[in-house]
């Protein structure tokens, strides 16, 4: 079984974040400024308030309200917190309604959840060769299904008027697949300050939705291997 990344895997926690001190705004907008980061949890009280960077140079309370907040132990690619970072850019984590740390959409762009992604392509893929294997379905241009990949995997199930399942999202699938298999960015880089990256939110939303299309195409498929 494949261990889906939760929130807690791919934080910044709290012993490795800023919090904002009244006392050192100077500092603090600074460091923000040159990181591009636009909010910093309360000193006094993270459960509740924050900071936000403004475009005059300071900064300002806001009170955390839900959108803001996620639980650090939600799964990563779950319809709550796609949603939530559908409205925000930052999010800040709790555990137990106690606040232990912050992400971004960007820290999607980790080793954690490329090897998720390679793990989920590989289940996929020796899934569709099963379903070949279980339907007795020869390789008529002596070509190995092992070399085969999703996109001529689908191919040879379709064409096929014995095996009874539709498969979906092929073109969407192999262009995913080609993407992470083949080192290619999957969330761009948009731009390089001096110590991180800055990341398009369009191409994230597209990133993860692809993900959620192939596990729902993973479950198609093994649904119909357990029923043979």
């Amino acid at each position: 079984m494949i261990e889906r990344v939760r929130i807690a895997d791919i934080m910044t926690p709290a012993d490795e974040v800023i919090f904002y001190d009244p006392a050192m705004e100077d500092e603090c907008v600074k460091f923000c400024k040159n990181r591009n980061i636009e909010y910093l949890p309360s000193l006094e009280d993270p459960n509740n308030k924050a900071y936000c960077r403004s475009e005059k140079g300071f900064f300002e309370e806001i009170t955390l309200d839900d959108s803001l907040k996620i639980d650090v132990n939600l799964d990563a690619f779950s319809e709550q917190a796609l949603s939530k970072f559908k409205q925000n850019k930052v999010l800040f984590v709790y555990n137990y309604g106690e606040f232990c740390g912050i992400i971004h959409f960007s820290d999607y762009n980790n080793d954690k959840i490329k090897v998720y992604i390679y793990s989920i392509i590989l289940l996929y893929e020796t899934s569709l060769r099963k379903i070949l294997r279980i339907n007795n379905v020869k390789d008529l241009r002596n070509m190995d299904f092992e070399k085969h990949y999703i996109g001529e995997l689908i191919d040879e199930i379709s064409k096929n008027d014995n095996i009874k399942i539709k498969i979906n999202n092929k073109d969407i699938l192999r262009i995913f697949r080609n993407s992470i298999m083949h080192f290619h960015t999957t969330i761009r880089n948009k731009g390089v300050n001096v110590e991180e990256f800055i990341y398009d939110k369009n191409d994230f939303i597209i990133f993860t939705e692809n993900v959620n299309i192939l596990m729902c195409e993973i479950r198609r498929v093994k649904t119909y291997i357990l029923t043979k």
